[in-house]
């Protein structure tokens, strides 16, 4: 059995993303706009597992993004953003607040309230050389809340060592993480 469509497909996705103006390395889609570029990871999926079962049983979750980009020869430059990411039980969408500034969206499913996220940390372009390799690290963490330790007024102190050792094992904070690269500046299409 011959397949005679997988020597067409390659270089034509090559040629839609040089076309495009995309670079794209791993898990990572640059595109610059002006002056900044955007960034953009489909296969990275934060609002999932157990943050998703948070969000669906009604809490609201803090995600922290982090953009570093790395140069080969020049000093890193690393950007970071607060979303708040709640679940509307109705009509089954995401909402996202991006803090301190209050950029809001609603009603989006997770993929496009990722992608939204990621829209909204732009990275400047003006630090970075036109022609040196470059690469970039996504990370995306989970801030704990800190209202999770009541503020309780002081008790005996057999009481609060019980609660200590009855408490069940933390579970370590969730975390996505990707690199990619390299990128090169002259290599993105302005658009």
């Amino acid at each position: 059995m011959k397949n005679y469509g997988c020597p067409i497909v390659l270089p034509t996705l090559c040629v839609l993303l040089c076309v495009g103006g995309l670079a794209q390395s791993n898990s990572i889609l640059l595109e610059r706009h002006g002056d900044h570029l955007s960034v953009a990871a489909p296969q990275l999926h934060f609002i999932s597992g157990k943050a998703a079962e948070k969000l669906q049983n009604g809490s609201t979750v803090t995600y922290v993004l982090m953009l570093t980009v790395a140069p080969e020869h020049s000093k890193k430059q690393t950007l970071h953003a607060k979303f708040m990411v709640s679940y509307d039980l109705w009509e089954e969408k995401y909402s996202v607040v991006k803090v301190p500034d209050g950029n809001a969206v609603s009603r989006l499913t997770a993929a496009t309230a990722e992608a939204w996220c990621l829209e909204n940390l732009p990275i400047p372009v003006r630090s970075i050389s036109e022609r040196q390799p470059f690469m970039i690290r996504l990370e995306c963490t989970i801030e704990e809340d800190a209202g999770k330790e009541s503020d309780k007024a002081s008790g005996p102190i057999f009481a609060d060592l019980i609660e200590i050792f009855s408490r069940k094992k933390q579970e370590a904070p969730l975390r996505w993480e990707t690199v990619a690269g390299p990128f090169r500046l002259e290599d993105l299409k302005n658009h």
